[in-house]
């Protein structure tokens, strides 16, 4: 009788340390893809694609007076597109890839000369209303700072 008992407390302890382990693996979270999140912050809904519309443009850290931005006389807008397209509120059509979080790729033609050209920013923020970047030209940080506006 004491042998059966034995037995019982064996199947019952690795019962216990089976199911144990199957609740453990059962309440992680599930981590999102970072990527996944990210791209879906700048397309917004698929078949509604957020409007990023430019607010502010900075030199160096300092903003420019002299640039149309900053001075409100335009509103300069971009849209992002499920499959990797955008286009802007100047006409500009191109491709667009976010191999990671913190960096967004673009390719697009140049409308006077022809010639492809490739821009990789540094996204500093990105959510569903507020998208901060940056990149290099001549030498010289150009910072973006764009919010979604009204579709």
């Amino acid at each position: 009788m004491n042998l059966l008992t034995t037995v019982q407390s064996r199947i019952l302890f690795k019962l216990l340390i089976i199911s144990s382990f199957f609740l453990a693996s059962c309440s992680k979270d599930i981590e999102a893809d970072p990527i996944a999140l990210a791209k879906a912050s700048l397309i917004g809904n698929a078949t509604s694609p957020s409007i990023w519309r430019l607010i502010e443009v900075k030199e160096n850290g300092v903003l420019s007076a002299n640039n149309p931005i900053n001075n409100r006389s335009t509103n300069f807008f971009i849209r992002f597109y499920q499959g990797g397209s955008f286009h802007d509120s100047e006409g500009v059509v191109g491709k667009w890839d976010m191999p990671n979080p913190q960096t967004l790729s673009t390719t697009c033609t140049n409308m006077i000369t022809g010639a492809e050209v490739s821009q990789t920013y540094t996204v500093e923020v990105i959510n569903n209303i507020l998208l901060k970047m940056n990149y290099t030209y001549q030498g010289k940080t150009i910072s973006l700072v764009y919010v979604t506006a009204a579709k």
